[in-house]
């Protein structure tokens, strides 16, 4: 599948520091691709900009951070026939690495504006009484423990540690 126009959302608060932009403008102006980004900045804005991106006649989304970036930016293609791509840009990247995603930013930008190979992924549904709106997941949705430990991994420890963060 050739795609015309991609539209990049980037967590700038994920993972660690790298010249992402520079990564990107080699990538797609060697294969002449037009291209656009956003910067999340809150909670919520990957899914307010992914829809905005959908609008705005994005044939591909691609999202570079963590679990939490891919979540909000599929959360606003929900409703589109766009498909969703991701980056390693988080700490853990749960996500792309079950896909099997290359880690090196390069490498795994080639293969998404190749085509790679597009799959249908299931998305779950949760829903509380003590929520306004039904949250969705991909991966894997979990409470207790597992929802302590992450929550506790302050953006301070995966800076510090990495994945260890979580064991901390």
């Amino acid at each position: 599948m050739a795609f015309e126009h991609v539209h990049f959302i980037i967590n700038p608060a994920a993972g660690q520091p790298q010249p992402i932009l520079h990564t990107l403008n080699k990538v797609l102006y060697q294969q002449g691709i037009a291209w656009t980004v956003s910067i999340t900045q809150d909670e919520g804005s990957g899914t307010r900009q992914a829809r905005q991106a959908v609008d705005a006649g994005a044939d591909l989304v691609v999202a570079y951070g963590g679990d939490g970036t891919v979540k909000e930016v599929m959360n606003g293609l929900l409703d589109s026939e766009v498909p969703l791509g991701m980056l390693h840009g988080g700490t853990g990247n749960a996500m792309a690495y079950e896909l099997g995603i290359p880690t090196d930013l390069t490498a795994a930008t080639e293969l998404i504006l190749r085509g790679g190979t597009l799959r249908a992924v299931d998305v779950g549904t949760v829903t509380c009484d003590d929520m306004d709106e039904p949250a969705h997941f991909m991966l894997r949705a979990s409470v207790g423990l597992q929802t302590q430990i992450v929550g506790d991994a302050t953006r301070e420890l995966k800076d510090q540690f990495g994945n260890l963060a979580y064991v901390m």
